[in-house]
């Protein structure tokens, strides 16, 4: 089945830009314990529905958040600007299905005691429409 998450996780897989960097370690809601950074995790979090300048649009809107995990600032920034430039503003056909993918308010770079080995987590957010 296609979901917001399904559709983003295919963007990131599919760009280059991204593989070159995180590799295969592209996860729908969680990381397997074992993966190391860099990786990305695509959560859902939150759906409404979609309003428009005349109302309610009957289409549901979903909110993903895209968390690029690295060892350094700079590899986590430089995953972040990948992912983001994979899920650039766009409509994208999947499951015969349409998806907007657009970009949310949500950015931050931030450091995380891991397991006692800082690592870095970049969080981009973005909204997913299904027509």
């Amino acid at each position: 089945m296609t979901t917001p998450v399904t559709v983003v996780v295919t963007l990131l897989r599919a760009a280059p830009d991204v593989a070159e960097i995180a590799g295969t370690r592209i996860y729908a809601g969680a990381a397997p314990q074992t993966s190391a950074p860099p990786d990305l995790v695509v959560v859902r979090t939150g759906e409404a529905e979609a309003y428009d300048l005349d109302g309610a649009t009957g289409a549901p809107e979903t909110k993903v958040v895209v968390a690029c995990r690295a060892a350094t600032y700079a590899d986590a920034d430089r995953l972040s600007r990948a992912a983001v430039a994979a899920l650039k503003d766009g409509v994208h056909v999947q499951g015969a299905r349409h998806w907007t993918v657009t970009r949310d308010l949500v950015s931050d770079i931030s450091p995380v005691d891991d397991a006692g080995s800082r690592t870095w987590v970049a969080m981009e957010g973005f909204e997913v429409i299904a027509e």
